[in-house]
């Protein structure tokens, strides 16, 4: 397989496009760490996933300490070839609508989850001259709407430390960068939409329909793989 022996954390693997992600390198042989709050997801995922060498973390990673102890379990494996940084919360609500403790929860997860697991896994990858990184971030960081400000502001940042973190990877075999997906059915789009909004949504969308978590999970797979560019960002529609 194209991935075979390849390290990767996925986080946000519980549900959705993470979950997706999970599964797909999966079955391209990669060995994974998939990481995600969520208990019953998570023993769900490894379940289907039924092989020996994928573990799962359970925890939260807007702690610092949780990304440390993920990267060091992963590392012991003898490298890390793929992050998947998917793990993100949203609360609807402009900046003065949403209350500071949703807020300040909102950039310690999208925004410093990113960061730490990106800090502690470059030096890795710089290490052995080879990895890549994927950001997931959001249509809403190129484009806000009124009632997701506060999400796309750390959405907007995650775009920004890709571009920020490819400056820093100098290595050639070395690439960082982000898809920005727009109109997928997860759980994260139907608990931020009425079902109004979610029709709306769709009825904009190639083919009057949200995209599949699995679609955005192929076109991950495909740039933590093939693609050869760094500093990307891509939209995913």
């Amino acid at each position: 397989m194209v991935l075979d022996d390849k390290v990767a954390i996925v986080t946000g693997a519980a549900s959705g496009i993470g979950r997706q992600t999970a599964i797909l390198l999966a079955e391209r042989g990669a060995k994974i760490t998939a990481v995600d709050k969520d208990a019953e997801g998570i023993h769900s995922l490894l379940e289907e996933l039924n092989n020996p060498n994928h573990t799962t973390h359970i925890c939260d990673i807007s702690q610092p300490e949780n990304v440390k102890r993920v990267v060091e379990d992963a590392a012991n494996r003898g490298r890390i070839d793929i992050l998947v940084n998917n793990a993100g919360v949203a609360y609807p609500g402009t900046l003065s609508e949403i209350r500071t403790e949703e807020l300040d929860y909102m950039i310690k997860t999208n925004v410093g989850g990113v960061y730490h697991f990106m800090t502690r896994v470059l030096p890795v990858m710089e290490g052995q001259h080879s990895g890549s990184i994927l950001n997931v971030a959001s249509d809403l960081g190129l484009d806000p709407i009124r009632d997701g400000s506060a999400y796309a502001l750390t959405k907007s940042a995650v775009i920004y430390m890709t571009m920020s973190a490819a400056d820093r990877a100098k290595e050639p075999g070395i690439r960082v960068n982000a898809v920005c997906p727009d109109g997928v059915d997860t759980l994260l789009l139907r608990r931020f939409r009425t079902p109004r909004q979610v029709q709306e949504i769709a009825g904009n969308m190639p083919g009057k329909k949200l995209l599949a978590p699995r679609a955005v999970a192929e076109r991950i797979a495909y740039m933590v793989d093939q693609y050869q560019e760094t500093g990307q960002i891509v939209v995913v529609r």
